[in-house]
């Protein structure tokens, strides 16, 4: 999982090697930007962006670089460091939407009504119509993991012809534990189509990375073929999974699905990250005030049944000192 050797065709791949400089390893899919020798170019593309990788810390994940002209197309840049290694992912860019990006949608629309719930399901129900609204996905689900890994859906919204899942359970081995890690470290994964044909990633020096290259922190990571076959059995084509992290531990997943393929921009896929991140702080602060209110509810129990047995041992002592008062 963690070392595929390839990546989606939605986008290209570029490994740079910040300490001896230059790329060292590349998606097979550049040759459609600069033909069939793309290594020359590939070494001014390393070149321009290598200045803004510079503060890239280890292990953390993506970060945006903005939109760069690269082969004659305007391409959104993200980029994140693994392993000694900087790795650059290329996407077709969007216009710059202003006032209508995603995120936009996101403070006016969701963040309001998730302020105003008062348990974890209601959250998680104003999420699931928040996360359909901004993707156009055709089902989107919130999906809780057990402490084994077993998993049940907690809220859906769902366009008609989508079957319902609310309330099923899924057992471990439908996530097992690899994949669970890697949605814990990366927190969004879109597969646009299920249909795709991997696209190879090689080293400058021709070698296949399939047993070389950690890939568990790209965004256009090559998935299972054992998954897309999974997927294609549903009826889903498209599918996006957003993590949720509570205390630092994988909870759950708010998981999207259509039954075509179903292309997502990076501005949208951000804002839906975000919406993720909204959602675990929401979770964490609703559980400990679930946790906080148990104990007051048990403290509160506990002192009326002290209240009680000291009101019976007073009735007692009355009964034997002073019996005639309360026996007549």
């Amino acid at each position: 999982m963690r070392v595929p050797g390839a990546i989606q065709p939605h986008g290209w791949l570029l490994s740079l090697d910040p300490a001896r400089g230059g790329a060292v390893a590349w998606s097979e899919n550049w040759t459609a930007l600069f033909g069939d020798t793309p290594a020359g170019a590939l070494a001014e593309v390393a070149a321009s962006l290598q200045g803004a990788t510079a503060a890239l810390v280890d292990g953390e994940g993506a970060t945006s670089l903005g939109q760069h002209r690269v082969g004659g197309q305007l391409l959104h840049v993200s980029a994140h460091r693994l392993g000694g290694l900087v790795h650059l992912e290329l996407e077709p860019s969007t216009t710059d939407l202003g006032a209508q990006a995603p995120i936009y949608s996101l403070a006016r629309h969701a963040v309001p009504l998730m302020q105003r719930t008062t348990s974890v399901r209601e959250v998680c129900e104003v999420v699931t119509v928040e996360m359909k609204r901004l993707t156009g996905f055709g089902r989107c689900l919130v999906y809780r993991f057990d402490a084994d890994g077993h998993g049940a859906v907690l809220t859906e919204a769902l366009d008609a012809g989508y079957d319902s899942y609310q309330h099923h359970h899924f057992p471990a081995s439908d996530i097992p534990a690899q994949a669970r890690e890697l949605y814990r470290l990366n927190h969004l994964r879109l597969i646009p189509d299920a249909n795709y044909q991997p696209v190879p990633v090689r080293f400058a020096d021709g070698r296949s990375t399939a047993l070389a290259l950690d890939l568990s922190q790209a965004q256009l990571r090559s998935v299972s073929p054992v998954h897309l076959e999974y997927m294609r059995n549903m009826g889903t084509l498209a599918s996006m999974s957003v993590s949720i992290i509570v205390r630092g531990e994988l909870w759950g997943l708010v998981s999207c699905h259509h039954h075509g393929p179903h292309p997502l921009p990076y501005q949208t896929r951000m804002a839906c990250e975000h919406l993720g991140q909204l959602l675990s702080l929401q979770i964490e602060a609703k559980e400990e005030n679930e946790r906080v209110n148990e104990q007051l509810k048990l403290r509160e129990l506990t002192l009326a049944m002290v209240a009680h047995m000291a009101d019976s041992d007073a009735t007692l002592r009355r009964l034997v000192d002073e019996p005639g008062p309360l026996l007549r």
